[in-house]
């Protein structure tokens, strides 16, 4: 690629998303009852479940209904995802929440094609038992529409859940002790409100995203001639330090050659030893973090921190 430009391979891995996807969900009609009573007739708990690409969400639960309306109003209830290319799929399912057992499937609605969803108005989905038997099981009334991000805050519209992306870059840390409990974590929290630990504090969390588990940092094989060289420095009495230095190259590399003395299997071994050092001082995370942010007050607040695999905060 071009030195001057911008980009890089974790940028290629994950790109910016081309627009938002908001669903709406308003109602639902002549759903399954899977809650049985003594005490009167069947009847369900529904929610709805939508997915699109990494992003999940689920609406609030509507007790004891088989025909249930989300929202004040009749506004219904609207959820965001970031979309990055019009052949993804949205997905919706319909359950029944359980409160000592799992939900139960109520429907599921044929997947939606980004790029040949019917945007803007109000569309009745068909819902099915199961993807096998393509039963009947009510329907499912919603609207859909593709926002475009806009670089300019004064230009974009801030109507909820979302109303800004934020996309954060994490390549790797260093500095970090040697006894380290790796794999580690990056999450990033944004909090609205005042004192998160004080007393009478009301800070919500209102965005969470978390990387996955750290590697080490890359190291390629040493070139041949560059350990001979190596080996040429330490027989005139060179130490590690000195020949790291000359190479341009981590002083642990050089203890690792030095010791292998061109024994494979040592080699291969001290090269596991060496991942492990490498994944507790300098861990690997090449991923961006890509969310929405809904409104968040004047004493809203990010928070960067990184956790080990025990969840300690370090």
């Amino acid at each position: 690629m071009d030195e001057e430009d911008n980009y890089d391979a974790v940028d290629l891995q994950f790109p910016e998303p081309i627009g938002i996807l908001r669903l709406r969900v308003f109602s639902a009609s002549d759903l399954t009852a899977s809650d049985f009573s003594m005490l009167g007739p069947a009847t369900s708990d529904p929610y709805v479940a939508a997915s699109l690409g990494l992003t999940t969400w689920t609406s609030e639960h509507v007790l004891k209904t088989v025909n249930p309306r989300w929202g004040k109003g009749g506004k219904g209830v609207a959820a965001d995802f970031p979309v990055h290319d019009l052949g993804q799929v949205l997905s919706i399912k319909v359950f029944d929440y359980d409160w000592h057992s799992s939900d139960d499937l109520l429907g599921i609605a044929a997947p939606l094609i980004v790029g040949k969803i019917q945007w803007g108005a109000k569309q009745e989905l068909q819902l099915i038992s199961n993807a096998t038997d393509g039963k009947p099981a009510g329907k499912l009334v919603i609207s859909t529409e593709l926002l475009k991000l806009h670089p300019k805050a004064g230009k974009a519209r801030k109507e909820p859940p979302s109303v800004a992306y934020l996309s954060f870059k994490v390549l790797s840390v260093a500095g970090m002790s040697h006894d380290a409990a790796y794999p580690f974590k990056v999450q990033l929290q944004i909090w609205n409100g005042s004192e998160k630990d004080g007393i009478g504090g009301s800070e919500q969390t209102l965005v969470k995203a978390v990387t996955q588990d750290s590697t080490p940092s890359p190291q390629g094989n040493l070139a041949e001639e560059l350990q001979r060289v190596g080996f040429a420095l330490q027989r005139k009495g060179w130490n590690a330090h000195e020949i790291a230095e000359v190479l341009g190259i981590e002083e642990t590399r050089v203890d690792q050659f030095l010791q292998a003395k061109g024994d494979a299997e040592q080699e291969k071994q001290l090269a596991k030893e060496a991942d492990k050092r490498r994944a507790a001082i300098k861990p690997c995370f090449d991923e961006v973090l890509q969310v929405l942010l809904p409104n968040v007050e004047e004493t809203g607040k990010l928070e960067i921190t990184m956790v080990d695999k025990k969840g300690k905060t370090l």
